[in-house]
């Protein structure tokens, strides 16, 4: 029995130590942090909450946060009146200013207060997750693991056989000497709307995938249904090009142009987009095609606009390949993971300048009969002409009349 009680108050004195501890830990010298939490609302809102006292008034709170992809740190400094306890809230509206989904975040607090005490808390992780996948089902292969919460197991398992496979006919094809150290993520949506909060806040209307390199995952829409087996073959190896030219480039990926990267993705796709040569073909009959040096920088916003750039990187990459050789691939790759500009990697690697590489390209989707753009741009007047015409004789005919009974009366 005394060797029990001896127990019990041993082990009360050892909780109330490391109560203490616990305590001690929020706090340094009279600043005291009561609650430090964060609450989130995929696409909407990330509000934190801080409570904190002192024996001084507070009189300084600042909020530190940031993304672990080391894309920049948000410093925000509250403003409010000094007081011995505080309660702060600061609200971040992820509609106007987004964050990269399933990103890690970091925060912390640096309070202080009139006698110049100072507490900086300790960093606090989580990560920015869409709860639907927290309720959904993932499957994991040997280098893709995907996500989805709508369809079934099949549809899942469609999905990862899908990736696999283009993970193995990309890598054979264009990167023959990459390996992956770790698994790349597919988050599958089931519809537009449902993905346009883990889009960026630009040009989100209309895209129906978005790849995240630097994140090693990419997120699309593909509802189920019987259409889901072509886009899957389509969608999902365009977004692993994404992720395995950053798994071979790390951060050089940002040099390379969007012609050369959209053009590879568009051309690993299993199953093409039906528009994309009428697409082209249409801009190429009214004299449209986007210049090249538009393409080195951020694709236009815009479904014409974003389509037609879409369609001629694919074009123009295709070109290179049948004409340079997939080696010129391996050497651009090269030249734009040393910096070089979009100018100088093409002259690297190829030998000619970019308008030089243009001018060729546009010669092998061949030239218009001649006349034929003026009969396009003419044919609305020449139509307005040929349908003029008997009203034009019509009011013609009295005049011919008059001037005919004119030369009968004076021969």
């Amino acid at each position: 029995m005394i060797r029990t009680r001896w127990t019990v108050c041993a082990s009360l004195v050892l909780t109330c130590l490391l109560l203490a501890m616990s305590l001690a830990a929020w706090a340094d010298g009279p600043l005291l942090i009561e609650v430090n939490e964060h609450q989130l609302e995929f696409g909407r809102s990330l509000s934190f909450h801080l409570t904190a006292s002192s024996t001084a008034k507070i009189d300084s709170a600042i909020l530190i946060y940031r993304t672990t992809d080391n894309k920049g740190m948000t410093i925000e400094r509250l403003d409010f009146e000094p007081a011995f306890r505080l309660e702060l809230s600061y609200e971040v509206d992820l509609s106007h200013r987004p964050l990269k989904p399933f990103v890690e975040i970091e925060y912390w607090w640096t309070v202080e207060d009139a006698a110049g005490n100072k507490l900086t808390t300790d960093p606090r992780r989580f990560y920015y997750q869409d709860k639907r996948f927290e309720q959904g089902r993932s499957l994991a292969g040997r280098q893709v693991v995907v996500h989805w919460y709508d369809g079934d197991a099949a549809f899942g398992s469609l999905a990862l056989n899908t990736a696999e496979q283009a993970v193995d006919r990309i890598r054979e094809s264009v990167f023959p000497t990459l390996t992956l150290s770790e698994p790349l993520h597919l988050y599958i949506y089931a519809g537009q709307d449902d993905l346009l909060p883990a889009l960026p806040a630009a040009g989100g209307e209309g895209v129906i995938g978005q790849a995240y390199p630097e994140l090693r995952l990419a997120v699309m829409s593909i509802p189920p249904g019987p259409e889901s087996s072509s886009a899957m073959r389509r969608l999902i190896p365009h977004e692993l090009t994404h992720l395995l030219l950053y798994e071979l480039m790390n951060s050089a990926y940002e040099h390379l142009p969007p012609w050369l990267s959209e053009g590879l993705a568009v051309a690993s796709e299993q199953v093409a987009d039906p528009d994309e040569a009428l697409v082209l073909e249409q801009a190429l009959w009214n004299d449209q095609l986007l210049p090249l040096d538009l393409l080195c920088q951020s694709f236009p916003y815009g479904n014409e606009q974003s389509h037609l750039a879409y369609a001629q990187s694919a074009s123009l990459v295709g070109f290179i390949q049948e004409n340079y050789g997939y080696s010129a691939i391996d050497a651009l790759l090269a030249a734009y993971g040393d910096g070089l500009s979009c100018q100088g990697g093409v002259r690297r690697a190829l030998g000619i300048s970019l308008s030089r590489l243009e001018s060729e390209w546009r010669e092998s989707l061949g030239t218009r009969p001649p006349g034929e753009a003026f009969l396009k741009q003419a044919a609305p007047w020449l139509l307005l002409v040929f349908l003029s015409l008997p009203l034009f004789v019509l009011l013609a005919q009295p005049l011919l009349a008059y001037r005919q009974g004119q030369q009968s009366r004076f021969p």
